[in-house]
């Protein structure tokens, strides 16, 4: 295999957030919504855009929040 999926995850909430790397695995999908499992909780904001240049540490803007849950995927 090759290595680990990452998000970037927001630290500190003042008025200059930080990003860390936290790593992913992958699970099913559903439509846009895939599962992923890890060292994310409930709650945790991560990048959506713009990623590719990020490294831990790195202050980042927000701006704008997405707070898109997934609908009910029960069968």
């Amino acid at each position: 295999g090759g290595p680990s999926p990452l998000v970037f995850r927001l630290v500190g909430g003042g008025e200059e957030p930080l990003v860390e790397p936290v790593a992913i695995e992958l699970g099913a999908s559903f439509g846009p919504w895939i599962e992923v499992s890890g060292g994310l909780k409930a709650g945790d904001q991560v990048v959506v855009e713009g990623n590719e240049r990020l490294k831990p540490g790195s202050v980042v803007t927000v701006s704008g929040r997405r707070d898109d849950q997934p609908g009910d995927i029960s069968d």
